[in-house]
């Protein structure tokens, strides 16, 4: 891997404001939390033997993987969820955010590293923002992280010259053109490492925080040919450049934890998190299979996302699987649960994520019963117990889609219309193959989610109205927030 220059962190080095640590920080965890970019549950080697991830695949065997984790349907509504511990229509985040509408997550919603802040924490973002960006109070340095190096929007090429879109990385809140026409996997990859070292070398005491949100394996589908020549066994030539994309960020998760175990973090507390915002794109050669539909569904294939946890000391019982019910709002009061030595954190105001670290941890019963998948207008989808409910304005209806090579099936790719409810039994029908909603021996659960449905409704607050900037810079040039304002 191509060795970045370190000078951007230097430069956060004098950005940071150094806190003073609370309580005894040699106690507290340190957290390293990845997230993927509409990572499949076919991407990796232990689900799909034709993918070469090694590294990853021993990573889950060793710890916790989560069965049942959720996530927002699409990009923007799963990391504000994440951020925030909130159903995404409680903030009127209905939509993927551009790099030139005025979108956020609420600027007086505390934040995820906000809180950690609060318990001592070192704060680090590396990677994909995407959650609002055309006010400075909206970026990453403003809402509790130390340092940010990444993407303010980050739908971008991966090899990072803009031909496309604006110039967009940045460190902190410096354009950084030193990355111009780099992997971005492999740049990611080394700014953590950067942080990891630096924070050890400068002797910090407290506790340290990594957000890296890679942008792997969101399309475009491309990759340098030294992760093309680990798949050549592949013929599809998508599949093959979508199986080389997830080479590299298994080499970037091999480099991050051999550098975490070189410097000693691994004899520590330390808890790492790996998991997909999303479910895989179709069109773009992912497989959900057999689970049905694709990302930007309220389907279980656009929902239910690849995850697990890995820890030397935190996780009693490992290597397990642990198939309780959770949800991506769920990691702020867990994570804070866990920076705050496992006392439940109890300042946490109108947030949807429910405390589950001590049943991770025990493998006990979630705490989690029901959950939000999405609120569109056109097409929405809740749950209570193993029953869920979808909803269809009126349209096409996706089904399963892309198959591994050799099932064969007659389960149809799309409906080309539907209208109204669908109801699903998930404990015997985790595929939704079977529609429960018209069967009245399933009444009562049908009145159950509609009134569930219809609660959530009257708790979501006007979708935000993007205005788009008409005077943004062409293709290439730099930009920076400040065209908006945040009040």
């Amino acid at each position: 891997m191509l060795k970045i220059p370190q000078t951007w962190l230097l430069t956060a080095i004098t950005f940071c404001h150094v806190i003073a640590c609370q309580g005894n920080t040699s106690k507290q965890p340190h957290i390293i939390f990845i997230l993927a970019d509409d990572l499949a549950i076919n991407d990796v080697g232990f689900r799909n033997p034709e993918v070469r991830t090694p590294t990853i695949d021993r990573l889950a065997s060793e710890g916790v993987l989560l069965d049942y984790m959720y996530a927002q349907p699409s990009c923007t509504m799963s990391r504000a969820a994440l951020l925030t511990g909130r159903y995404p229509h409680t903030m009127g985040i209905e939509d993927v955010f551009q790099i030139d509408d005025t979108r956020s997550i609420p600027v007086d919603i505390k934040l995820l590293p906000q809180y950690l802040k609060d318990q001592g924490y070192k704060t680090h973002m590396i990677g994909k923002w995407h959650v609002g960006l055309c006010d400075w109070s909206m970026t990453p340095t403003r809402r509790g992280f130390d340092t940010f190096s990444g993407c303010l929007h980050g739908n971008n090429d991966h090899y990072l010259d803009f031909a496309y879109e604006r110039f967009d990385f940045w460190s902190n809140e410096t354009l950084d053109h030193s990355v111009t026409g780099e992997y971005d996997t492999e740049v990611l990859t080394q700014r953590t490492i950067d942080v990891i070292v630096n924070h050890k070398e400068n002797g910090f005491e407290q506790p340290l925080f990594i957000y890296l949100a890679y942008k792997a394996v969101h399309n475009p589908i491309e990759a340098p040919d030294i992760y093309k020549k680990k798949c050549h066994h592949i013929q599809d030539p998508l599949l093959r450049d979508r199986c080389a994309m997830m080479v590299a960020v298994d080499d970037g998760v091999k480099n991050i934890t051999d550098t975490l175990e070189r410097e000693g973090y691994l004899d520590q507390p330390l808890l790492l998190i790996f998991m997909s915002d999303n479910g895989g794109s179709t069109p773009y050669g992912a497989s959900n299979w057999p689970l049905r539909g694709k990302k930007a569904t309220p389907f279980e294939g656009g929902t239910r996302v690849l995850a697990f946890l890995h820890s030397r000391q935190l996780l009693p019982g490992a290597p397990r699987v642990y198939n309780g019910l959770l949800h991506i709002t769920d990691w702020l009061p867990t994570l804070l649960t866990l920076a705050n030595n496992s006392f439940t954190h109890k300042d946490l105001p109108d947030i949807d994520g429910i405390d589950q670290w001590t049943s991770i941890k025990s493998n006990k019963p979630s705490k989690r019963d029901r959950l939000v998948y999405q609120l569109w207008e056109e097409e929405a989808g809740v749950r209570v117990d193993n029953f869920k409910l979808v909803y269809y304005k009126g349209g096409k209806c996706y089904g399963w889609l892309n198959p591994p090579p050799g099932v064969k099936t007659d389960l149809p790719e799309e409906l080309p219309h539907f209208t109204g409810y669908m109801l699903f039994d998930l404990d015997a029908d985790p595929n939704e193959t079977t529609d429960l909603s018209e069967d009245p021996r399933y009444a009562h659960h049908l009145k159950v989610l509609k009134h569930y449905y219809n609660s959530e409704i009257k708790r979501r607050v006007p979708t935000q109205i993007p205005i788009f900037n008409p005077n943004l810079p062409s293709h290439g040039a730099d930009f920076e927030p400040g065209w908006c304002t945040s009040e």
